[in-house]
């Protein structure tokens, strides 16, 4: 294999007679002589991840790390290295171990490197003057008047019903208890409705889940973008999973009646350990530090992502799901798999070097779609330059400040994107929110634009006012 670009794999079967410190060794010097180490998995014999290590990209590497092993078994140890230049072997040959017991509390896997994201349930009006806070409610209202009737499909419902549950916190902070209690009244009986356990049982039920028995996972009835195939479920369910979180927030005597259903949504797509009904992690590739979206990837170029935005809102919505149901430890993944997701998104979707002779050929600045084995510019719903970078944004929430990292690029990435060059078309209010990362002016100025726009269905006039209001100097 090409050392250069290619990863290498040594897999090794041990069996153990106790549980304890795994010491993974290499010779003397290899990490740094001969290659770099992309992670350390230990597996067990159902091919759940057990414990990782996931070195970040230009940490040095060591001469020994530690795995944690819970009990006595049998487990495959899995290590990802790509050689250094110049260097005669793609990956190291020789390793040697050491088991150390008892376990020590101090060993952690798997450990986070990215940036750790937030995920805030509300925005921060804190300083709000009293000009922008009437307008702000004034939008809200207006907002709260005209809410839609709400789709049957898992991916246009949870989109909507989280929108809902955002504005219903919006209202609470501004101190409008009764549009707060007006949004409540329509979204809780939707949400009760979907997260139903008797599921799709009743033959009149069209809003609702059943079990696939062949592939193992949660299946809205009526499907959209082949989330049938199972395509897009982190994406669907993390919308269904933020929205119950805050309504569970809301008012925690919900939890007894939404969690059956809402933890068979994140066993779906997150569940930490693979067991007779889902697999481990479903849609989250730990090396590449990112999700994969179709289902069954059906493509000479291998699986594929195209809206890192929702997969990070995804994580978000479980996070916050784990937090309001008490899972601890669920919500310990989710913030790394949210921090991690995030951090790919800028690498590889949105902040890429544009100085790499990787993307000569590109004329943006910004990828929408990823496969396995290509970089893609394109969407799978609109050749509009506009619509590929907005697929990296939506859905605009408070977590959503990830995206501002690099304000340069954020005004570059826009700039590409605008052909018509104004804000005024469809996606314009979901650009229009990102390009205020780019800076006070930027903000300034989205501000006086923010009614001049189309609003996405996923968002309302009043959250991108809330959104660019809350955005700091």
């Amino acid at each position: 294999a090409d050392g250069n670009s290619a990863v290498n794999l040594l897999t090794r079967t041990l069996t153990f007679t106790l549980g304890g410190t795994l010491g993974v060794h290499f010779p003397a010097g290899a990490p740094t002589a001969a290659f770099t180490l992309g992670g350390l998995e230990l597996r067990n014999d159902r091919d759940s991840l057990i414990s990782a290590i996931y070195p970040t990209e230009d940490a040095p590497a060591a001469d020994r790390y530690a795995l944690r092993v819970p009990t006595a078994g049998a487990y495959t140890l899995m290590v990802y290295a790509r050689a250094a230049k110049g260097a005669p072997s793609s990956a190291p040959t020789a390793v040697r171990y050491t088991l150390t017991a008892p376990l020590p509390d101090a060993v952690a896997a798997p450990r986070l490197t990215a940036p750790h994201s937030r995920a805030n349930t509300t925005y921060d009006l804190s300083g709000l003057d009293e000009t922008a806070r009437t307008k702000l409610i004034t939008r809200l209202e207006a907002d709260v008047q005209g809410l839609p009737a709400y789709p049957a499909d898992t991916y246009f419902a949870g989109k909507a019903m989280a929108r809902d549950a955002q504005l219903m916190h919006l209202a609470k902070t501004l101190g409008r208890d009764d549009l707060a209690t007006k949004v409540r009244n329509r979204l809780v009986p939707e949400l009760k409705t979907w997260l139903n356990p008797a599921g799709c049982a009743d033959s009149k039920a069209d809003r609702c889940f059943f079990y696939d028995q062949t592939n193992h996972g949660m299946v809205g009835l009526v499907s959209t973008f082949g989330s049938d195939e199972f395509n897009d479920h982190h994406f669907h369910y993390g919308y269904f999973l933020h929205a119950a979180a805050l309504a569970a927030m809301d008012d925690p005597g919900l939890l007894p009646e939404l969690s059956p259903v809402a933890t068979l949504l994140a066993s779906d797509i997150a569940r930490p350990t693979a067991s007779g009904n889902f697999p481990a992690m479903r849609v989250y590739d730990v090396y590449a530090s990112h999700s994969w979206a179709s289902g069954t990837s059906p493509f000479a170029d291998a699986n594929n992502q195209e809206s890192t935005s929702e997969a990070v809102a995804a994580w978000m919505g479980l996070r916050l799901w784990a937090e309001t149901s008490g899972d601890q430890a669920l919500a310990d993944q989710a913030a790394w798999m949210q921090s991690s997701e995030a951090d790919a998104a800028l690498k590889y979707w949105l902040n890429f070097n544009v100085d790499d002779p990787l993307y000569a050929p590109l004329e943006y600045s910004y990828l929408p779609l990823n496969f396995g084995g290509k970089r893609d510019f394109a969407t799978w719903f609109s050749p509009d330059p506009e619509a590929g970078l907005a697929i990296q944004v939506l859905p605009i929430t408070p977590a959503s400040t990830y995206l501002g990292v690099d304000r340069a690029r954020v005004a570059t990435n826009v700039d590409k994107a605008l052909t018509a060059g104004t804000f005024n078309r469809t996606y314009g209010d979901l650009l229009l929110a990102y390009w205020a990362l780019s800076g006070p002016e930027a903000r300034k100025q989205a501000i006086e634009l923010a009614d001049t726009v189309p609003i996405d269905d996923g968002f309302s006039r009043s959250l991108l006012l809330a959104w660019l209001y809350a955005l700091k100097e």
